[in-house]
């Protein structure tokens, strides 16, 4: 029979790995609601209205060719929010006034 010390040191360094962590990290930050961001989108909004209404620079931003599936490609501009698992895109074509305006956007 061990000593009622040694049953405590015992039971004291077992359950230490489950009582004496630091915490939750208190710099943590949920990531952003995209689809709750993708409510203030509209269609031919100005690049500039869309920063105003998300309230937040892209994190990226992408010139590349889109419409190749529907036969008419077109120039357009991609503003990505966040990451490649968790992000917001939205699309922006050149209107004839010269302004790149929201064309589509889509959250996953």
């Amino acid at each position: 029979m061990l000593p009622l010390r040694a049953v405590l040191i015992l039971v004291g360094v077992s359950l230490a790995p489950l009582g004496c962590g630091t915490g939750p990290d208190p710099n943590y930050k949920p990531p952003p609601d995209y689809r709750a961001w993708s409510l203030h989108l509209k269609e031919q909004m100005t690049e500039g209205e869309v920063q105003g209404a998300i309230g937040a620079a892209p994190d990226k931003v992408e010139l590349q060719t889109c419409g190749q599936s529907l036969g008419k490609p077109w120039q357009c501009k991609k503003w990505t929010y966040g990451s490649w698992s968790n992000n917001l895109t939205v699309f922006f074509q050149k209107s004839s006034d010269n302004l790149w305006k929201v064309s589509s956007w889509r959250v996953s």
